[in-house]
């Protein structure tokens, strides 16, 4: 990915805690030119989203996983289906995570 070899240090200072970097590339034998765009007031508030929304779904969670505590199988079957019925919404990570224990 080109973004992750950049210098974060060589983009140039826009104003208003906005940078910017032009970064040429060639792909299939075209010359392609790309204008990256950071802004701190954007990325502060992607940041307060995310926490938000990670804060919702762990509350969530957190009622399924005292839901299933109190939950009898009938058989270990029974059992292993029930974290799949878990609401994981929005981070797709946190179930692939949760198939890993």
């Amino acid at each position: 990915m080109i973004y992750s070899s950049i210098d974060r240090d060589s983009k140039i200072v826009a104003g208003n805690g906005c940078r910017y970097l032009s970064v040429e590339s060639m792909y299939g034998g075209i010359r392609q030119r790309w204008l990256i765009v950071h802004s701190d007031h954007a990325f502060e508030r992607e940041i307060k989203t995310f926490k938000k929304n990670l804060e919702k779904a762990l509350d969530r969670n957190a009622i399924d996983l005292k839901y299933l505590q109190n939950q009898v199988f009938a058989c270990e079957a029974d059992a292993r289906i029930v974290p799949e019925k878990l609401r994981f919404v929005g981070y797709p990570e946190f179930k692939s995570q949760m198939q890993h224990l």
